[in-house]
């Protein structure tokens, strides 16, 4: 959970779940995993993933304001909610378990969030 990497006190449902919770609200998007926080991994993931398909959208539509500002909202999301994280994140996964494919994933996951970070640039 992104709260566990940015708040003082390292706990959940922190600023970051409040944050990231609006920003969903604000598009509409309401979770379907009870068991998991919104400043979940795997959330903030699939949230860069609805925008990235709402962006194609926009093309496809010849729709250019709505395509620039969807940009917008995914730099600025990926800069405040997943790059400010992840790398912590992943050494933690990779600390904990070694050798492993959870450590594979790890590796996987930095590789895509430096990707982004290159794309978005």
């Amino acid at each position: 959970y992104e709260s566990v990497y940015t708040s003082r006190d390292q706990l959940v449902m922190q600023d970051a779940y409040e944050k990231v919770l609006k920003i969903y609200r604000r598009h509409g998007i309401t979770k379907t995993e009870a068991d998991l926080y919104e400043d979940h991994i795997s959330l903030e993931l699939e949230f860069m993933a609805f925008l990235c398909d709402e962006a194609v959208a926009f093309l496809e539509k010849d729709d250019q304001a709505s395509f620039e500002e969807n940009l917008k909202e995914q730099r600025n999301f990926f800069k405040e909610h997943l790059a400010n994280w992840v790398f912590n994140f992943t050494t933690t996964i990779r600390e904990v378990a070694g050798d492993s494919i959870y450590s594979s994933a790890a590796d996987i996951l930095d590789g895509f969030i430096e990707e982004e970070k290159q794309l978005l640039s």
